[in-house]
């Protein structure tokens, strides 16, 4: 432990008080925390939620010799693996979305936030964050009019009546002048 004197009074800080804080707040949020070589791209370490969003074992990764990019389903990896390498060769941090394969079979989608750690030689290290934005993709698909939501359909001609009774409601002589352009007898309301 580390003792401070602040005003009078003694305030102990025990870095294991902290890495306990630092732990329970890596597990509590629903992200991967991962470090790997910046040239090989061989994780070094993964912690967080990795056996639940990247499948049983993951954890295990580094001991395995497993390289950054092999989780990532086949239709997605290259460009990933392109757009990293690039900014990794320029030494700029960056983020890459791609599609993973989750623990429960489920495909998901991770924004992937990687920091380049750098030395005089360039890059050395990468470390990053994966983050399951599956909710906001799909929302996003919703929004652009792919994988629309299922909405009830309501036939044309009740649709056309159902606007043509708001609208005799609502502007009672652009109506009547629209019917009488078309030559069509109004409906009287019932007093």
């Amino acid at each position: 432990s580390i003792a401070m004197a602040k005003s009078g009074s003694t305030t102990v800080l025990t870095l294991e008080s902290d890495f306990e804080r630092f732990h329970e707040l890596v597990e509590s949020l629903d992200a991967v925390f991962w470090e790997a070589d910046a040239r090989t791209r061989t994780f070094s370490f993964i912690a967080g939620r990795s056996d639940e969003l990247l499948g049983s074992g993951a954890a295990d990764w580094p001991s395995e010799g497993r390289v950054w990019g092999d989780h990532i389903l086949p239709d997605d990896r290259k460009e990933a693996l392109e757009q990293s390498r690039a900014a990794t060769e320029a030494v700029q941090d960056h983020s890459v979305e791609y599609r993973v394969r989750a623990a429960d079979g489920r495909t998901i989608w991770i924004r992937d936030l990687v920091n380049v750690v750098r030395t005089t030689q360039g890059p050395r290290q990468l470390r990053g964050l994966m983050v399951d934005v599956t909710e906001r993709k799909h929302a996003e698909r919703m929004r652009n009019g792919c994988g629309q939501p299922q909405v009830e359909r309501v036939p044309r001609r009740a649709a056309v009546e159902q606007i043509g009774d708001v609208a005799r409601r609502l502007i009672p002589d652009v109506y009547r002048q629209a019917l009488a352009e078309t030559h069509i007898e109004p409906v009287e309301e019932p007093d």
